[in-house]
């Protein structure tokens, strides 16, 4: 199981990546909607915001399971993570989006999954084109 601490020290190359990006975007989007994430001074905590919900994109990478075995406000000033991450990790576990499964350890759920899962395209179906020419 991996800590959040160290899903963090590798993130800064992750968030160049386009799809990691997105899906941290994604995850962004869900955690404000929810208001896991505070919508007071979303500009000004943006990366905050940003580095925090890339730790669970990273985490699903990893295999979905994570723990935080203590919070560190040096460690969080430090990869640029929210100073209320374990308060916003019991915010997630209320609604749902991650699951204990020990002491300080969490799984994500499928509601979360589907922010921080790899993105999927599908191609719409082109519309059935019908000939109505007449035919001598």
């Amino acid at each position: 199981m991996i800590s959040l601490y160290d899903l963090a020290k590798d993130l800064e190359p992750k968030l160049h990546d386009f799809e990691f990006a997105e899906r941290t975007s994604k995850t962004v989007s869900l955690l404000v909607a929810l208001q896991v994430l505070p919508i007071k001074r979303q500009a000004q905590h943006a990366k905050l915001h940003t580095t925090f919900a890339a730790l669970f994109v990273a985490a699903y990478d990893q295999g979905s399971e994570f723990c935080l075995k203590f919070s560190s406000s040096a460690y969080n000033r430090a990869f640029n993570i929210p100073s209320s991450s374990f308060h916003c990790i019991k915010l997630m576990e209320a609604n749902g989006l991650i699951e204990p499964i020990g002491p300080k350890q969490w799984r994500i759920t499928s509601k979360l999954e589907q922010a921080v899962a790899p993105l999927k395209y599908v191609e719409p179906q082109a519309p059935q084109l019908h000939d109505f020419s007449l035919s001598i």
